[in-house]
C-alpha cells in the first residue's frame, strides 16, 4: 500500500497537481446554487453527504422536518419521564406509543445521517486514492475535520481551495422554514443557529489555513453577483 501511494504521489509531481474544493456555509446559505453558478459541478465531482441522507429519509418514510419532529418529541418526552418518575402508570402507557415513534423516528434519522457521512468519506478516500479531483459540500462547522483532511490531502499532492458561502443568521433560518413549507428538510431554528454560528467563527480560521484560495461569497441582498464575479476568476486560476 505505501509503495502504492508513494507511485501516485511521484505521478502527481509530474503532473499538475489534481484539486479539491471544500464549500462552507451555514444551513440555507446557498452553497449549491453557487456551485451551479460556477460551473463547479460540470468540473469536479460533488461529494455531499445530504444527497444520500435524504434519498434514504425518503425510501423509509422519515419525515424530513426534523424541526418539527423534535418539537413534538421534546415536550412529550418531558411530560412521559415526569409520569414515570412520579408513578403514574396510566399515563405512561397513554403516552408510551407515540413516545415511542417519536424517539425511533428520531433514532433512525440519526443513524441514517452517521451512514451517509461514513459513505461521502469513503468516497473521498477512493477518489483520493485514484488521484481523482471533487468538490466536499458541508457546513464547514468542525474547523479540526477539515484542517486533518486538508494535511491528508495536501500530503497526497492535492491543491486545496475553500469557498465560503456567507448570509446572515436570520435569512439562514427563514430560507430553513421556506425549505420546510415546501416539503424539503428543515433543521429547526436551534439547529440552523447553532451551525451558523459554529461556521461563522471558523471564517478566520479557514482565511489563514486556505490563504490565496479562500475564495468569499456574500449570497444575500444584491451582493450574490458581485461576489460571484468577484471570485470566478480567481476559482478559474486554481483549477487551472
Amino acid at each position: 500500500m505505501n509503495l502504492l501511494r508513494e507511485y501516485i504521489r511521484y505521478l502527481f509531481e509530474q503532473t499538475e497537481s489534481p484539486k479539491v474544493i471544500f464549500m462552507a456555509g451555514g444551513p440555507g446559505s446557498g452553497k449549491s446554487t453557487v456551485i451551479r453558478n460556477l460551473g463547479l459541478d460540470g468540473r469536479l465531482k460533488v461529494i455531499n453527504p445530504d444527497d444520500q441522507y435524504e434519498e434514504t429519509m425518503k425510501a423509509e418514510d422519515i419525515p424530513m422536518d426534523r424541526g418539527t419532529l423534535l418539537d413534538d418529541y421534546k415536550p412529550l418526552r418531558d411530560r412521559y419521564i415526569q409520569a414515570q418518575e412520579s408513578g403514574d402508570n396510566e399515563l405512561v402507557a397513554e403516552l408510551e406509543p407515540e413516545y415511542q415513534r417519536l424517539r425511533g423516528l428520531l433514532s433512525r434519522n440519526m443513524v441514517l445521517f452517521n451512514q451517509a457521512r461514513k459513505a461521502a468519506k469513503e468516497s473521498q478516500k477512493e477518489h483520493m486514492a485514484a488521484g481523482g479531483e471533487f468538490l466536499v459540500d458541508g457546513t464547514g462547522g468542525n474547523y479540526n475535520e477539515i484542517a486533518n483532511q486538508v494535511e491528508k490531502l495536501e500530503s497526497a499532492g492535492y491543491d486545496v481551495a475553500m469557498i465560503f458561502v456567507d448570509v446572515p443568521v436570520e435569512t439562514s433560518v427563514e430560507r430553513d422554514q421556506a425549505r420546510g413549507a415546501a416539503g424539503g428538510r428543515r433543521l429547526g431554528q436551534k439547529t440552523v443557529e447553532r451551525s451558523h454560528s459554529a461556521v461563522s467563527e471558523n471564517k478566520p480560521l479557514y482565511e489563514e489555513l486556505f490563504g490565496d484560495d479562500f475564495f468569499y461569497v456574500e449570497n444575500f441582498g444584491d451582493n450574490f453577483e458581485a461576489s460571484i464575479e468577484e471570485i470566478s476568476s480567481g476559482v478559474a486560476r486554481f483549477l487551472g
